[in-house]
């Protein structure tokens, strides 16, 4: 099994969908810093479950997703896939059929994680269970990153320990013996529950069966109640029946005068449909002869409003004429006025067309002039382009000398200066300071050396006091872990007795417990709580005082007496625990009283209460006892002389003295227990503290030692500089000899340059001045065509202008023309308009007034008309004024036989719902009957002669009388108490299986505990070898070994003891960097030899190793490669040789990682090809 390849989508600086392929046994992943390397190992990590953000260098699990960058979004999720090849089923169990083992991990931004195992999702345990026993785990062995061998060899004996099991695979049975060891404390505990359980069941049994066989006296009762109630309603039945025979009779007789009255309602109501008719014929001529006298009276308007406009209009005529007269002289004027002006501009367009002829001419010629000017200007252009293009040769010869010329003094001088230089820094250079330093310097590191040597001693003995602190820190915390447990176990084992001791005390009763509250009572004592009893008698006072031990205790009755009126369906007892109470007693026998302590007014109820050994002794007492008298034995056992009580240890409320007892005794333990825990606290809290100072004594002799260290390896490096500058000063003198001479020769050569580009400039500087003379000329040309090209413009501009006025001028005079003649034809149209319209108003007024005569003739007329249909109206109307009061008479002769009726109506509304009332009784003591499963027939016949309602009452009291005294009846009882014997039965045998399952759990736990030694063991020892063996061939000799920190295999420690060639540091912690480095490395090779995991990622781990110890570790990663897949991270050129395949991780874009890959093999065989 082996990584095949990595997919990530939005992980840390991956934002883009990238997969990284493993093809081969031996991968470099290569890179700059920062770029995204160790992003990859924390992908492996976090996707098999890692959930500390710190150890994914982040400080929320939500830091793994891309945040962005300055030209890129933050993404909203991030996902890591690892794909395995599984082709040789070493990944076992289920998924060894499996060639292919794909696990993913995707998280949100609101921190939800999501786990797929084969596209399938699942939970976090799943993915971390499949790889049990592996190596592989999101902290293990086969995952090294930068930090990690540091951590591995500080790591304590017991962190150590868990890498063993993780290569031995006990993981697997540490994981099923923490399961299993959670069943058996969940089991422990059921069975806990289960006992109580039964306990309480066995005590409610025989409550039970007391209320089964009241409820039994009671149903029996209660069919005696059901049978007289059924007589009860067949009598009342038939008392109603008869009523509603009778009542029905009435009701037939009131019908009767009831339909009397409608019929002669009905002959009304015939005369008023009669009467309504004539009425509607009489309103229709009346109608019809207003509808005539409106119309008249439209009509006399009408004419009237006709008159009036043919007056208006009129008038309106008259007026139009005068003013078309007065718009027909205006135009006329203006008409005039338009002709003047049309003659004046056509003279003036004859004078202005023969001098726009003239000034078209003049532009012609000007344009002619103009244009041979600017050719003038054309032919000087093109000369002084030529001749500054052969003036631009010279003069950049002369520039190029020029600067050759100043380069080369510049070069000279330089050279001069350096040679200068050389001469006084051969002067200057000298070794023999140096050396004398050098001797100095070697006799103080000797001396550093031996104060090294004294610190590392008095180190070692420090850290010989602060094991021997960290040993006695140890037993007091196991100490103090030890009295906590037992302490949490009596607060559980108090917890229990509490609450069965609440249970039989009455505490838990709700009806109870809120009158209690109601009345300021729900902190007071009960009894049992208040009483201490002698040893041996608290069953003999439990028989006697029996429902007294759960009295609520009371400073005085009288008061709270008044709030028990209401009180109902449920029990109390209240008790004066401190009222006086008389000891005077007939007989000279021991009381009960004298056992009892705690409660003064107890006394009042075991005052008559006399005490025997035994029964034999108690019978004998009992012959003298009075009859208010008795006596009790120690077992429980009650009598007098007229009776005997047993006492029962089943019921609910036995044992509660006793428990009262244990309870504080209980809680005296807690308290004897608390009390030793915080001693314990104590003497652990001053251990850590000695602990602290010696550790602080340590850390001092450490730095010390550190700083010792430092000096010793600053004297070292200065010693070294010292050589390696006397070295370099020898260098130096012998590279300035050769420079010295190099330096000579460039200066003859210089030299002889700079006299071949003087001769060259000064040539160049000739033909300039000739090229000065030719440009002046050029240039005084160019300003004379200038000159001339300038006037030829100004002319043309000039005449151009004239041009332009005049014909501006000429259009604007023939557009004003042309406006005017428009203007002369629109008011001709106008004159003719308005000579028009002066004709139609003349015949117009001129017909006259005729039609306002004819109008007056029709208007009078009119109002003759109206007068007689005004007379027909007045008749109408008063025939239909009689009809309406003949109406009215009748409607009030109808009203009041409605009245009358509707008071018939009422009354007969009223027998019938009395009639329907005793139908519905009748009905409803049928139904009451038949839901007592009575037949109306059988139970009349069934009641006695002579028997009536008050019989069958008395007797429904005398029962009603009994079951009332039954009191509060549980009808569930006998089913209750069937199914709770059920349930018992049940309980006995889940508790006789849950005794067994434990049995069998711890067998399980002995079982793996066995397997757990043996292979732990075995892996140690194996482990142990391997790691003398790799760690010689690391270091070219020295020794190392693994060492058990106790003798229980089960719970040991591992330590780690390790010396380099020529050490014999007595701890792993003195080890430089590189050592940890190389001791780690073997540690975990000789992990891979005992369980290779199916691959190993190295980050770094060979940044602080030297170029010999890199090619060694080289060696062992090819060695351990042919049995593990080897993924390395590395910066070392040695290193990333060894890889078969490199993936090159770049940044181009920032904050954005990309994968690059390259076969190493393939490279070699192009390029040798090649």
């Amino acid at each position: 099994m082996r990584l095949e390849r990595i997919k990530l989508v939005g992980f840390k600086s991956f934002v883009d969908p990238t997969a990284v392929d493993f093809p081969s046994q031996v991968m470099g992943i290569v890179g700059p810093n920062g770029c995204g390397k160790s992003n990859i190992i924390d992908a492996v990590r976090w996707v098999m479950g890692e959930s500390s953000a710190k150890n994914l260098r982040g400080e929320s699990l939500t830091d793994v997703i891309f945040n962005g960058t300055v030209e890129r979004k933050p993404v909203g999720q991030a996902s890591i896939e690892l794909v395995f090849d599984n082709r040789e089923g070493k990944l076992g169990g289920e998924y060894a059929q499996y060639s292919q083992i794909s696990i993913k991990r995707q998280v949100t931004r609101d921190a939800q994680s999501s786990y797929f195992l084969n596209g399938t999702r699942c939970r976090r345990r799943d993915i971390v269970g499949v790889f049990l026993g592996t190596g592989l785990s999101p902290r293990s062995y086969s995952i090294i990153e930068q930090g990690t061998i540091s951590r591995l060899i500080d790591a304590k004996p017991d962190e150590f320990r868990a890498h063993l099991e993780e290569a031995s695979g006990i993981s697997k049975y540490k994981e099923r013996r923490r399961e299993t060891e959670n069943r058996i404390r969940h089991t422990k505990e059921n069975l806990d529950r289960l006992n109580d359980l039964r306990e309480e069941i066995d005590k409610h049994l025989q409550h039970l069966k007391r209320q089964a066989n009241a409820a039994e006296r009671y149903k029996v009762l209660k069919e005696e109640e059901r049978l007289l109630k059924g007589q009860e309603l067949a009598l009342r039945w038939q008392e109603f029946n008869e009523q509603a025979k009778q009542l029905l009779v009435k009701l037939e007789e009131e019908t009767t005068r009831l339909q009397e009255r409608a019929r002669e309602q009905q002959r009304i109501e015939t005369e008023i449909t009669k009467n309504r008719e004539q009425q509607h014929d009489l309103l229709e001529s009346h109608n019809e002869v207003q509808s005539r006298f409106y119309s008249l009276g439209s009509d006399i308007n009408r004419i009237e409003q006709a008159m009036q406009h043919y007056k208006e209009r009129r008038q309106q005529l008259q007026n139009d004429l005068s003013q078309a007269e007065q718009a027909w002289q205006a135009l006329q004027m203006h008409y005039e006025n338009d002709q003047q002006i049309l003659t004046e501009l056509t003279a003036m367009t004859k004078e202005l067309t023969p001098e726009l002829s003239i000034a078209q001419e003049q532009v012609l010629v000007s344009k002619t002039k103009l244009a041979a000017a600017e050719e003038l200007v054309r032919g000087w252009q093109v000369k002084w382009d030529e001749f500054n293009k052969n003036a631009a040769l010279s003069s950049k010869t002369a520039e190029v000398e020029q600067t050759q010329i100043r380069h080369i003094e510049q070069h000279h001088l330089e050279t001069q200066k350096r040679l200068t230089n050389i001469v006084n820094e051969k002067t200057q250079l000298s070794s023999e300071e140096s050396e004398a330093k050098l001797t100095g310097l070697e006799a103080e590191l000797l001396d550093k050396t031996e104060r090294v040597t004294k610190q590392e001693m008095l180190l070692a003995d420090k850290l010989v006091e602060l094991q021997t602190k960290r040993n006695l820190r140890q037993e007091l915390a196991a100490k103090l872990d030890q009295l906590r447990s037992e302490l949490q176990t009596e607060k559980g084992r108090l917890a229990s007795l509490a609450a069965l001791q609440q249970e039989a005390l009455g505490k838990k009763d709700q009806v109870v417990n809120q009158w209690l509250a109601a009345n300021n009572l729900s902190q007071a004592s009960r009894l049992a709580e208040l009483l201490t009893v002698e040893k041996g008698w608290e069953q003999a006072v439990e028989q006697v005082l029996n429902s007294y031990l759960e009295a609520v205790c009371v400073d005085e009755v009288t008061e709270i007496a008044a709030r028990l009126n209401h009180l109902e369906n449920f029990a109390l007892t209240l008790f004066v625990p401190n009222s006086a109470g008389t000891t005077n007693s007939r007989l000279s026998y021991p009381r009960l009283a004298d056992k009892v302590s705690g409660a003064s007014g107890i006394v009042n109820l075991l005052n008559h209460v006399y005490i025997a050994p035994d029964l034999s002794q108690a019978l004998a007492i009992a012959e003298q006892l009075a009859t208010h008298e008795s006596v009790v034995c120690a077992n429980g056992i009650w009598l007098s002389k007229a009776w005997l009580k047993v006492a029962n240890n089943a019921e609910v409320k036995a044992g509660v003295l006793l428990r009262e007892q244990e309870i504080k005794m209980c809680q005296d333990k807690i308290a004897t227990l608390e009390s030793a825990a915080k001693e314990c606290e104590q003497a652990l809290a001053a251990c850590h503290e000695a602990f602290n100072l010696l550790e602080q004594d340590r850390e001092t002799l450490q730095q010390s030692l550190n700083q010792s260290r430092a000096d010793l390896a600053d004297g070292k490096a200065k010693i070294s500089v010292l050589q390696a500058q006397i070295e370099q000063v020898q260098r130096r003198l012998t590279r300035l000899e050769g420079e010295s001479a190099s330096l000579q020769q460039q200066l003859q050569a210089a030299e002889g340059a700079l006299e071949n580009a003087r001769a060259v400039w000064q040539q160049a500087m000739a033909a300039m001045e000739v090229d000065a003379n030719i440009r002046e000329e050029l240039l005084q040309r160019r300003d004379e065509n200038r000159q001339q090209l300038e006037a030829a413009h100004v002319k043309v501009r000039d005449e151009n202008e004239t041009l332009h006025r005049l014909e501006i001028q000429l259009k604007t005079t023939q557009s004003q023309i042309n406006g005017l003649e428009q203007s002369l034809d629109r008011m001709e149209q106008q004159r003719e308009s308005l000579q028009s319209r002066c004709q139609q108003l003349e015949a117009a007024l001129s017909k006259g007034d005729f039609p306002l005569e004819n109008m007056q003739a029709e208007l009078t007329l009119a109002l003759e008309k109206r007068v007689g249909v005004e007379n027909e109206l007045n008749a109408a109307k008063q025939a239909l004024d009689e009809s309406e009061y003949q109406m009215r008479e009748f409607e009030t002769q109808r009203y009041d036989i409605e009245q009358t009726i509707q008071s018939m109506r009422s009354k007969l509304e009223e027998k019938r719902i009395r009639e329907q009332e005793l139908k519905v009784r009748c009905s409803t003591l049928l139904e009451q009957l038949k839901e007592l499963e009575f037949d109306l027939e059988i139970t009349l016949s069934s009641i006695p002669e002579g028997t009536d309602k008050a019989i069958i009452a008395e007797q429904l009291a005398k029962v009603a009388s009994q079951i009332q005294r039954l009191g509060a009846i549980n009808l569930a009882a006998i089913d209750e108490f069937k199914v709770q014997s059920e349930r018992k039965e049940y309980l006995d045998a889940q508790y006789a299986d849950i005794e067994e399952a434990l049995t069998t759990l711890e067998n399980a736990i002995q079982k793996i505990d066995k397997e757990t030694k043996t292979k732990f063991k075995e892996t140690f020892d194996t482990v142990n070898q391997y790691f003398q063996e790799y760690f010689p061939r690391v270091f070219g000799g020295g020794s190392a070994r693994l060492e058990l920190t106790g003798d229980d295999l089960l719970t040991t420690g591992v330590e780690v003891i390790a010396r380099p060639p020529g050490k014999k540091n007595s701890t792993i912690h003195l080890l430089s960097g590189g050592e940890k480095a190389l001791t780690a490395i073997s540690l975990v090779f000789s992990l891979f030899q005992l369980n290779p995991a199916p691959f190993c990622m190295l980050d770094e781990v060979d940044a602080p190793l030297d170029d010999t110890n890199v090619l060694r570790f080289c060696n062992l990663v090819r060695e351990i490669s042919k049995k593990v897949q080897i993924i390395f991270i590395s910066h070392n050129k040695v290193a990333i040789e060894m890889g078969q395949h490199l993936i090159g991780v770049t940044m181009q874009e920032p904050g954005v990682s990309r994968i690059v890959s390259v076969d190493v093999e393939e490279a070699v065989a192009m390029a040798e090809e090649a």
